[in-house]
């Protein structure tokens, strides 16, 4: 996604947002370090639309994008705990 120079991007807060977690994302700082512990948690659904009509969505993964933190934080703990059997 470029956001450059994109009346449409830049008068839509959803996209906005999504902008900026996208570049978050495919900059690789989160990724790079701990891709399997990085989750999404409390997404609007716009802003998910587009995160996963961009595809960050499948990048991430489904399973690592969660409707609060409780459930994020629990996926994680079962999956490191999964990982040490």
């Amino acid at each position: 996604m470029d956001a450059d120079g994109s009346p449409a991007l830049l008068s839509d807060p959803h996209r906005r947002r999504a902008g900026h977690l996208y570049g978050l994302i495919i900059s690789g700082a989160v990724l790079a370090t701990a891709p399997d512990d990085f989750r999404l948690a409390r997404i609007k659904p716009r802003v998910r639309s587009v995160l996963s009509t961009d595809g960050v969505i499948d990048r991430i993964g489904v399973d690592h994008v969660h409707g609060n933190v409780h459930r994020a934080v629990e996926a994680q703990l079962a999956s490191k705990e999964a990982s040490r059997t």
